[in-house]
This record gives structure tokens, sequence and C-alpha cells, in this order.
């Protein structure tokens, strides 16, 4: 979960109601990773990088990708992989980055002519 406050006073007041809700009635607690990050610094989180003004895309996930499609273009050469095989892993792809500020990665990692 990520909470965006407005300023650090309120993330402590937030983050110790949270964790007392958790406890008292879930009996649950927080782990070790909890923190309270500046809204510049962002946080990465279910793939994404968050901050206060965007939701860009990891830049592992990016590099991880830019490999996949190297190797794809390999195999596919090498007939190794088919066409379709290839569309399918991308379209899951391209369904993760659309929720973030993507289109100049989409645009340069997917130029088509015309």
């Amino acid at each position: 979960m990520v909470i965006m406050c407005e300023n650090k006073e309120i993330a402590k007041d937030s983050l110790n109601n949270i964790t007392k809700f958790l406890k008292e009635n879930l009996k649950l607690t927080l782990n070790s990773k909890t923190r309270i990050f500046k809204d510049i610094q962002g946080v990465n989180f279910c793939g994404y990088k968050i901050n206060e003004k965007r939701l860009k895309i990891r830049h592992t996930s990016k590099c991880r990708m830019k490999r996949k499609l190297k190797r794809y273009t390999r195999q596919l050469k090498e007939g190794k992989i088919t066409l379709p095989e290839i569309q399918r892993s991308i379209a899951g792809w391209l369904g993760y980055v659309k929720h973030a500020d993507s289109y100049n990665l989409r645009k340069s990692m997917f130029y088509i002519e015309g």
C-alpha cells in the first residue's frame, strides 16, 4: 500500500493510525520495510516508480524488456519462437506500462513507421 500525504506530520499520524488499526482489529503488524519517503524520492511499488507527480516504469523493468526484445528477434530468425508468441508477450507488457507515464517509452521501444 502506498499513501501520499501533504507533509511528514500527517504521514506519521496516518502510519500510527494504520498500525493501531491493524494491531487492534486484525491482529497484524507492519513489516520492517514500512517507511516514510520524501515525495521527490518516490517509491518502488508493484513495478512502478511512484512519486507525487508521476507514475513511471522502473528502470529494471525497461532494461528487462529491451533484453527480451533482442532475444525474441534472435529466436524468431532462428525459428525457435513464432510471431504470435512474441505478440502475446509484448501485449502483456504493454498492458502493464499503459498505466504509467510511458508514451515516449512505448514510442521508442516499438517504433512503427507511418
